[in-house]
């Protein structure tokens, strides 16, 4: 017996194919999220053990790689307000994450991933603002009791490496430098010269973003936040992203408005890396020193993303706007 199903027009079997490859390809995507956050893990434990400038010996390296591999399980941690110990953890991670993205990056892995690099600090930031081969510009961007521990000076000092190569990875890349306005001219002429160098060098990949409608920042606020996005979780590219608005509340924006299209929770392919750190000239400060990393869907991770966005929105959103804002 033969039965006649209804004839689907071309425009619905265009839609149920649609609909099944979007399911499709948010499954891959999630999955490939968790294995190039696995991956750049390894490659962090891989590039400490590299390490031959860091000053760590065999049990301070251990040690570091345990730390390491506990973060990826407890997602976010608090360290003492002591720079010594504090600094070569939190900004050693720093400098390893940076190392390990960049290496993923020319893996080819992240080709059509959106990468967001953005750094919240007192002062312009130091890895731009200095000439790691010149001691001269390390005064007034280094304190002496950096300057004078080599396991510190190191996690400084490679990241004068590190953070011009992020920025010129690529156009799915862009790095953001938010600080206080008044927190350029806190910098010695010699390190405002040296950054507003690079600042005129590269102005479609790193963005210098001064906030005017804010003079401190408190010392939780301080640090820096990455954010990597596999495909069908954004809509605005890295060089589409327009300049002058709050980065991470584009992105949330983006997300909240995709999931709601697809149906589907796409907070866990989005992997954050938070830093908490204060710069290396006020390493005698009362500074906070965190890490947190792991999918925003994580409460925590979520609660890192959220303090840096609202930090930048009030730097940068002007008093009228946020009395009509609130209204």
């Amino acid at each position: 017996m033969n039965l006649k199903l209804p004839a689907l027009s071309l425009i619905s079997v265009f839609f149920l194919l649609s609909s099944c490859t979007t399911q499709r390809s948010h499954k891959i995507n999630s999955t490939n999220s968790v294995l190039i956050s696995d991956s750049i893990q390894q490659k962090i434990l891989h590039l400490i053990d590299l390490d031959k400038e860091d000053h760590l010996n065999h049990e301070q390296k251990a040690s570091f790689k345990k730390e390491v591999t506990a973060l990826s399980q407890q997602r976010k941690k608090e360290y003492p307000k002591n720079d010594e110990t504090a600094r070569p953890a939190v900004v050693g991670y720093q400098l390893k994450y940076e190392e390990a993205l960049i290496k993923q990056y020319h893996d080819k892995s992240l080709d059509n991933w959106k990468i967001t690099v953005v750094f919240i600090t007192p002062k312009t930031i130091t890895p731009l603002s200095i000439d790691p081969n010149n001691r001269a510009t390390w005064h007034g961007a280094i304190s002496e009791e950096v300057q004078n521990d080599p396991v510190r000076l190191h996690t400084v000092l490679g990241r004068c490496t590190t953070v011009p190569q992020l920025i010129q990875l690529g156009s799915n890349v862009k790095v953001y430098s938010f600080y206080p306005e008044s927190g350029f001219l806190k910098r010695p002429p010699l390190n405002r010269e040296k950054y507003n160098a690079f600042v005129m060098q590269d102005k479609t990949h790193f963005i210098n973003a001064p906030m005017k409608q804010i003079q401190e920042l408190r010392p939780d606020e301080v640090g820096a936040i990455y954010i990597i996005q596999p495909p069908g979780t954004f809509k605005t590219s890295a060089s589409e992203h327009p300049d002058i608005e709050n980065p991470l509340q584009v992105i949330e924006d983006e997300i909240s408005q995709l999931q709601s299209e697809y149906g589907a929770d796409l907070k866990n392919q989005v992997f954050i890396t938070n830093i908490g750190a204060g710069q290396a000239i006020d390493a005698n400060k009362a500074n906070i020193f965190s890490l947190c990393s792991g999918p925003l869907s994580s409460p925590d991770v979520q609660g890192c993303f959220d303090l840096r966005k609202d930090t930048i929105t009030t730097g940068i959103t002007k008093p009228a706007s946020k009395e009509a804002a609130s209204d």
